[in-house]
């Protein structure tokens, strides 16, 4: 799901379906590890861009959120 919010792009995820099936040993720490890729792609596509993650695992599964605005 894609929102817009002053003049900011939210990305958001309910779930992370690359791992559904892994017995992850640390899962916030391989999001975190497997984030770093996108902020990386993002910085070589636009190094102007902020994009800041906020990440959590519940009962209920993962909830991820991309905030993608110019800096």
């Amino acid at each position: 799901m894609t929102e817009e919010n002053d003049g900011a792009v939210i990305v958001r995820l309910a779930g992370w379906r690359a791992v559904r099936d892994l017995a992850l040993a640390d899962p916030l720490l391989a999001f975190d590890a497997w984030n770093e890729l996108w902020l990386g792609a993002a910085a070589a596509h636009d190094r102007f861009l902020s994009l800041q993650t906020s990440r959590s695992l519940g009962d209920k599964g993962w909830s991820i959120a991309w905030r993608i605005a110019p800096r």
